[in-house]
């Protein structure tokens, strides 16, 4: 999008929290146009808010414990929360002048977003913003004054393989891969469930692009055994674009080494035993990913919450992705969904997954994708229904490579 207005704000936490925006010339990134303080206090609250509000467990929780909270009593469990939690995170983290700065823009404009560690939770998607009015007395949403992604750091810039991809080459599918030594209802078992011909998965083998693995019906596409890390990266060799649905184990603890968080193939180590794939690997080994990366599983896009901030969706980019769509939080399955209300035979993961494909196939996936998350946001203010939780849209977020400062 070269014509397309970019407006680059970061936001840094020392001590206290502070938010800068500039806009992004042809030859980098103008003069700052405004700088903002954040209090400390207000920082630390939106941390444990969002922490409150999303399904991975807080300390003394068990998984199940954790989904049912953010589904039956956090911000996300019903339309009027979300909406008041929105706002309280559009006042706390978007300032006036900023939104001023947005609404300046000659034609809708591209907001990049880089998250400090303690935000990187924020689904910046629904936030509402602006000062409230008789036609908006609730403020409106940020989207809805332009598109928005994450920006990588410039060290992921710089590491970054200058040979350019085709993105409409091959489509690499790994979805939900048999973990060895897991039965699907273990812990790393089956995360969408028992395959059958009319899944609307099977959507993905109709697309233009040729797939791999080279498959006719979707049941032969999942649960595979074979998907090991070798698989991988011969497969991703002059692909246009990779999906991966699965489990990934991200870094345990803030503190952590984000290049730790690992994506569960079918590997196995000397031993036998199961080895995943981590960023560290994708880092260090002979990993040529396609222009177009989508790594749907568990805090998949939690880099920059750690202080290396190089996970998963960095290290993709830095192998040779242009473009990563992952996840700020553990997603709920269709089952745990379900705990919340009647799905009526939906299938809300399976529309995610198919959303994010589709987005990428497209031109300009960021707005495509992000047409989807408000389509959804709307669907939910207007009916509720669990299907179109914010706990599955909203916790979409998309990094890209442009230029950098």
């Amino acid at each position: 999008m070269p014509d397309t207005p970019t407006l680059l704000v970061k936001y840094a936490e020392a001590g206290d929290g502070y938010v800068t925006w500039r806009w992004v010339e042809p030859d980098g990134p103008a003069d700052f146009a405004g700088v903002a303080h954040i209090d400390a206090d207000v920082v630390a609250a939106v941390r444990a808010a969002l922490a409150d509000a999303v399904p991975d467990p807080l300390p003394g929780e068990s998984i199940a414990d954790g989904v049912d909270r953010a589904l039956q009593r956090g911000a996300f469990a019903a339309p009027s929360s979300t909406a008041a939690f929105a706002r309280e995170l559009g006042i706390a983290l978007v300032p006036i002048e900023l939104v001023q700065t947005l609404r300046g823009a000659p034609t809708r404009p591209l907001l990049r977003i880089q998250p400090s560690p303690s935000l990187t939770r924020v689904p910046w998607e629904l936030l509402k913003v602006d000062a409230a009015t008789v036609d908006a007395p609730d403020g409106v949403d940020l989207d809805d004054l332009a598109d928005i992604v994450c920006s990588a750091p410039a060290t992921v810039a710089a590491r970054h393989s200058e040979a350019p991809g085709v993105v409409d080459g091959p489509l690499v599918a790994v979805v939900d891969p048999r973990i060895p030594g897991q039965s699907a209802s273990s812990a790393l078992g089956s995360v969408l469930g028992r395959p059958t011909d009319d899944s609307p998965l099977a959507a993905l083998l109709t697309g233009d692009a040729t797939l791999r693995p080279p498959v006719t019906s979707y049941p032969d596409l999942v649960r595979r055994t074979d998907v090991d890390r070798e698989w991988l990266r011969l497969n991703m060799i002059g692909a246009g674009r990779l999906l991966y649905v699965g489990h990934v184990s991200a870094a345990s603890a803030p503190d952590d080494d984000a290049v730790n968080a690992s994506m569960h193939l079918c590997c196995v180590d000397e031993h036998g035993g199961h080895r995943p794939l981590s960023a560290y690997d994708l880092l260090t080994g002979d990993y040529r990913l396609p222009p177009r990366a989508a790594l749907i599983g568990c805090n998949s896009g939690a880099d920059l919450a750690h202080p290396d901030g190089m996970g998963l969706s960095m290290a993709a980019l830095c192998a040779g992705a242009e473009l990563v769509t992952a996840t700020r939080w553990s997603v709920p399955t269709n089952r745990a969904i379900a705990r919340a209300g009647d799905l009526d035979d939906r299938h809300p993961l399976e529309e995610l997954i198919l959303a994010v494909d589709a987005a990428h196939r497209v031109d300009d996936p960021i707005r495509a994708l992000g047409q989807w998350q408000r389509d959804r946001r709307a669907r939910w203010y207007a009916s509720g229904h669990p299907g179109d939780s914010p706990l599955l849209w909203a916790a979409l977020t998309t990094t890209a490579l442009v230029a950098q400062p």
